[in-house]
């Protein structure tokens, strides 16, 4: 058992920004994001379903590692103890695929699972794609963590898209309709929003020198942003606008994603009726 934990706790360099282990990821993460969509974009419900069950056991068996693995502890003398750290306790935004993979894979069609395919196709893309743009935040000097983490947020961003390309009839529909679909998914990210900051001030209050941020909105801490202009004004924010403006600026961008979305479908779909009228006009 140690030797295994010494193992999972080998370190590395911080990698950088940009450099070859995050470019190398992002290429990774590309060509897998690719043949997901592009082997079960139409894949029946079933094998559709199947895909993400396997995603999720990737994601929750490196992911229950990584929680062993920051809990144990080795002392000077090389005696093994145990202390969990809770600002490590998966409900972070990027966190959601652990909680909802299984549900949009084991829910019937029906009101509930749409909403959670609204949210998983917009604003956890949008947290995958911003820790694959800003890696900082997340890279460390564990080998194991920095592996997990680029495999978390990629597999992240992968199944993502592939939902949202299995499921592009619900969004490339008309503007009017597809807008709605996608207000779907804010209730379930202010119903998580609501549980991160439930447990930011119970954990808080439980063990108040441990510094836990879920969605980086703590009351009582405050994460600094990697943009120097946003980040001034955002550590002068009060604690409940820090929560607001979290919401709304999450759910501008999780929209602006959504609308490519709409454009890429709708484009296609508008390709294929030209091409069918043309092949129609020759016959």
């Amino acid at each position: 058992m140690e030797k295994v934990l010494h193992f999972f706790k080998s370190t590395m360099d911080v990698p950088p920004a940009w450099g070859a282990f995050h470019l190398v990821a992002i290429a990774l993460v590309i060509i897998v994001t690719f043949l997901l969509c592009l082997f079960f974009r139409n894949a029946n419900n079933n094998v559709f379903r199947l895909v993400l069950i396997i995603i999720w056991a990737v994601m929750f068996t490196m992911e229950a590692i990584k929680q062993v693995e920051e809990a144990a502890h080795f002392t000077s003398d090389g005696s093994l103890y145990w202390a969990y750290n809770w600002s490590t306790f998966p409900l972070q935004l990027c966190d959601s695929p652990l909680w909802f993979l299984l549900p949009t894979a084991c829910l019937k069609e029906g009101k509930l699972r749409n909403m959670i395919i609204a949210y998983m196709s917009t604003y956890v893309l949008l947290g995958g794609l911003a820790t694959y743009c800003f890696p900082q935040t997340t890279f460390g000097t564990s080998a194991y963590v920095n592996v997990q983490t680029m495999t978390h947020h990629g597999l992240q961003i992968a199944s993502c898209v592939l939902i949202a390309v299995h499921n592009r009839e619900k969004i490339g529909v008309a503007f009017k309709e597809s807008g709605l679909f996608f207000l779907k998914g804010t209730p379930v990210f202010v119903c998580f929003v609501i549980a991160a900051t439930i447990f930011n001030v119970a954990a808080h209050a439980a063990v108040p020198g441990m510094e836990i941020n879920m969605c980086y909105i703590s009351p009582y801490f405050r994460k600094t942003v990697p943009i120097t202009a946003v980040n001034d004004a955002f550590q002068r924010m009060h604690w409940l606008a820090v929560i607001f403006f979290y919401i709304g600026a999450l759910t501008v961008l999780a929209f602006i994603i959504y609308m490519i979305y709409f454009g890429i479908f709708r484009l296609i779909d508008h390709l294929r009726t030209k091409k069918a009228e043309g092949q129609a006009q020759k016959a």
